[in-house]
């Protein structure tokens, strides 16, 4: 079992949490409030919300106390509209039932990959930003000899 937690909205006893379970630490939340509870206590790699069961309206809010955890959704129904609003609204992935065994976990494991890359990437580009800021300070406040007033 990995270091991974996982929280799972979902109401029913799924073969998909079972799966989960097997590979990462789950965190099994009944209810939007329930959910919401446990973020706000505990921090979660990865968000799998059965929209199906609970809707898409409680993401902002979860995006807001747990900005850099990965969010999937899972629904039963094969739309690709649904496909679009997901994406829209920021989750990783859909997962549409039925789906393989180990596929949910391939897909939480992938999207922390992701979000670890971007991060990283992330705070590349900010310590690179640093640094130029830094080398323009020193650039500006350097006189060059040709400016020197002589001593003659």
């Amino acid at each position: 079992m990995s270091d991974i937690s996982v929280l799972v909205i979902d109401g029913r006893d799924s073969v998909y949490i079972q799966d989960l379970q097997q590979a990462h630490n789950v965190e099994i939340a009944e209810s939007v409030t329930d959910a919401i509870e446990k973020v706000e206590q505990a921090r979660f790699d990865a968000v799998i919300i059965d929209i199906d069961l609970v809707g898409l309206n409680m993401l902002p809010t979860m995006k807001k106390i747990c900005p850099e955890t990965v969010f999937i959704a899972v629904s039963a129904g094969k739309s690709m509209r649904t496909v679009v609003d997901v994406m829209r609204m920021g989750f990783y992935d859909c997962v549409f039932h039925p789906f393989p065994s180990g596929y949910l976990t391939t897909s939480v494991n992938k999207g922390i990959q992701a979000f670890s890359a971007e991060r990283e990437r992330t705070e590349d580009v900010a310590a690179i930003a640093r640094q130029d800021r830094k080398s323009t300070r020193l650039n500006s406040s350097h006189i060059p000899l040709s400016r020197m007033p002589s001593s003659a």
